[in-house]
């Protein structure tokens, strides 16, 4: 691969980090191609050892993308000593620009629209009224959660991640 290409698996990434709509942690990025490839259906290219969220081509995606300009590094203030400052990546202006054309098919990118749209569902009706003719399922809220990595206070509760400053 050339230094200035981009691989088809990379432009997924950027895509699906774009998709997400808000910063993510590298875990959470961990996590959400992992669920994608393994129960939306959806081939990203990347490899999971059986039983760990972690792929090292995913991790040197990553930093390859950051390094390169096309995701930025945001901090947010961690509740642990050890954790003081956490990243979140974000897409940045190059990435944008990088996914007005897709080397993707247009299956791979609404499998990835569907997948986080229902990832993403429970986050988005925890905020909205609940109604009374249905209760989120046990776990919904949590997944959503667990993916986007939010930050807990030493107390154990959700703080929300911080966003870029417009």
């Amino acid at each position: 691969m050339s230094s200035r290409a981009l691989e088809a698996r990379q432009k997924k990434l950027l895509y699906l980090v774009g998709v997400y709509g808000r910063p993510i942690s590298r875990k959470g990025i961990h996590r959400l191609v992992k669920t994608l490839q393994e129960e939306y259906g959806v081939e990203l290219g990347y490899n999971f050892s059986q039983g760990l969220v972690f792929s090292r081509e995913l991790d040197e995606d990553i930093a390859s993308l950051t390094e390169r300009g096309y995701l930025k590094v945001l901090y947010a203030a961690g509740g642990r000593y050890l954790s003081l400052y956490r990243p979140f990546y974000a897409l940045t202006e190059r990435g944008r620009s990088a996914l007005t054309r897709k080397d993707f098919s247009k299956t791979d990118a609404e499998k990835i629209e569907r997948a986080i749209g229902e990832i993403l569902k429970p986050k988005r009706e925890e905020s909205a009224p609940q109604s009374p003719t249905r209760a989120p399922e046990q776990g919904e809220a949590e997944r959503g959660r667990e993916l986007e990595g939010g930050l807990r206070s030493p107390g154990g509760s959700l703080l929300p991640a911080a966003g870029p400053q417009t």
